[in-house]
């Protein structure tokens, strides 16, 4: 098991959230979400933090 330190969050999402303060995660815009995988997938090796087995890049 590694051990996953915790960044800070993507830009994108902190602007949406600057811009959105009353709307909720399924009001996300594909760009938030896909930058919010990105950094998931960084921080944590490409590894599923659930069973550990490598997550693709492009996934």
């Amino acid at each position: 098991m590694r051990k996953i330190i915790k960044g800070s969050e993507p830009t994108e999402l902190s602007q949406w959230k600057r811009y959105n303060p009353n709307k909720r995660y399924q009001n996300l815009t594909k760009v938030e979400r896909q930058a919010i995988r990105q950094a998931c997938l960084e921080e944590q090796y490409y590894l599923c933090a659930y069973c550990c087995y490598s997550i693709g890049k492009f996934a």
